[in-house]
């Protein structure tokens, strides 16, 4: 998901947490795991040390990551301290809602994505689970955290295929001129021109997009309604060559990588 700066949103722990890490980088998880695959940490590694040492561990968003990935971990645990427990007897502390977003397998079905998911363990049947069910960000907003609820939990009417119909109060009907952007945008940031430069207004505001183009879309369309002139800062770029192609200028423009706004080249 992307917010309209192009940025690659990725809500955990490690970002908001001093001293936080991803569990990859802290438990040297390879990329590709499988039923019997392990860490890459040693026993004498500074890391086994570390675990060794620690009385708790807390690991948020963990139903995006498969079960595959936290069995590794158990498995390398097991190994590092010699006891043949879950975990070796640490205390994990898992975080996350099982409502939200589940692992990621490119092009599988719904079996084999519910198949990832840590319910899906031999580890699931030895946790204890706590569950909240008060959206505390959404306190101030009883209607729309009932609904979130609802959708989680599956008693969200379904129009067909598994969607469901929005609340009238949560859509942005179409303006005279059949422009969505431009209506969504007026709804978000009304009279933007004259609050473009309080950083409270600009910074209580946000659209969100699954896709990168539609985030330059919505991007151009925010430009041209801020005041002032708009000015383009060119990016420098060396023609690249390989031994079976050439990367030419115009076919940079057209990349879109993560974490980065539109650019174009210089003609230099």
């Amino acid at each position: 998901m992307y917010d309209c700066l192009g940025n690659n949103i990725q809500w955990r722990s490690s970002f908001n947490l001093p001293g936080g890490r991803t569990a990859h980088s802290r438990f040297e998880i390879p990329l590709q795991t499988n039923e019997s695959s392990m860490t890459n940490m040693s026993k004498q590694s500074g890391a086994a040390k570390l675990i060794r040492k620690a009385k708790l561990l807390i690991w948020d968003e963990v139903p995006m990551a498969k079960r595959q990935t936290i069995e590794t971990v158990d498995r390398s645990f097991r190994d590092i301290m010699d006891i043949d427990k879950p975990f070796a007897g640490k205390v994990m502390v898992f975080g996350g809602d099982f409502r939200q977003v589940l692992p990621v397998v490119p092009k599988s079905t719904r079996a084999e994505t519910v198949n990832a998911s840590l319910v899906n363990s031999y580890l699931w049947p030895l946790m204890g689970k706590i569950q909240f069910t008060r959206n505390m960000r959404a306190r101030t907003d009883p209607t729309f955290s009932d609904f979130l609820l609802r959708v989680g939990n599956g008693e969200q009417p379904t129009i067909r295929d598994n969607l469901i119909r929005l609340p009238e109060q949560l859509t942005v009907k179409y303006g005279s001129d059949g422009n969505a952007e431009q209506s969504l945008i007026i709804k978000i940031s009304p009279s933007l021109q004259e609050n473009a430069s309080a950083a409270k207004y600009v910074t209580e505001r946000g659209i969100l997009a699954s896709r990168n183009e539609h985030v330059d879309k919505l991007n151009e369309n925010l430009i041209t309604m801020l005041p002032g002139e708009s000015k383009t800062s060119l990016v420098l770029t060396l023609q690249m060559m390989t031994p079976t192609t050439i990367i030419k200028k115009n076919n940079i423009n057209t990349l879109t990588p993560n974490g980065l706004p539109t650019h174009r080249c210089s003609d230099k």
